[in-house]
C-alpha cells in the first residue's frame, strides 16, 4: 500500500495536468479560430483588390475609346481643312458653309471628347 502522502502527490499532478491540456487546448482553439479570421479577411481583401482592379481595367478601356474617338475627330477636322484649303488654292473658291459648319462643329465635340478622354 501506498504512502497517503504519495497519492495526495499524485493526485496533484495529475490535477495540474489536465489543467495544462486544457490550457494547451484552449491555446489552440484561439490560434485556430485567429487564423481562420486572419484567412477570411485575407480572402475579402483579395476578392475586393480584384474588382478593383476590374473596375480600374474598364476605366482605362472607356478612355481609351474616348482618346481614339477624340482623334478621329481630328482627323475628319483636317481632312475637312486640308480640302477647304486645297479648293481655295486651286481655284479661289471660298469654303462652303456647310463645311464651316462641321469644321466648327468638330472642334466643339474635340473641346468635349477632350475633358472626357
Amino acid at each position: 500500500m501506498e504512502n497517503p502522502a504519495e497519492e495526495s502527490v499524485r493526485d496533484l499532478q495529475e490535477s495540474l495536468n489536465e489543467r495544462a491540456s486544457e490550457a494547451r487546448e484552449a491555446l489552440l482553439t484561439r490560434i485556430a479560430l485567429t487564423t481562420a479570421l486572419i484567412a477570411a479577411l485575407a480572402a475579402v481583401t483579395g476578392y475586393l483588390a480584384g474588382e478593383k482592379a476590374d473596375e480600374a481595367l474598364v476605366d482605362q478601356i472607356q478612355a481609351s475609346d474616348h482618346w481614339s474617338y477624340y482623334q478621329a475627330k481630328g482627323i475628319k477636322s483636317a481632312v475637312l481643312g486640308a480640302k477647304m484649303e486645297t479648293l481655295q488654292s486651286l481655284g479661289g473658291k471660298t469654303p462652303a458653309q456647310s463645311d464651316l459648319d462641321k469644321l466648327a462643329r468638330y472642334e466643339k465635340e474635340m473641346v468635349q471628347i477632350k475633358e472626357l478622354a
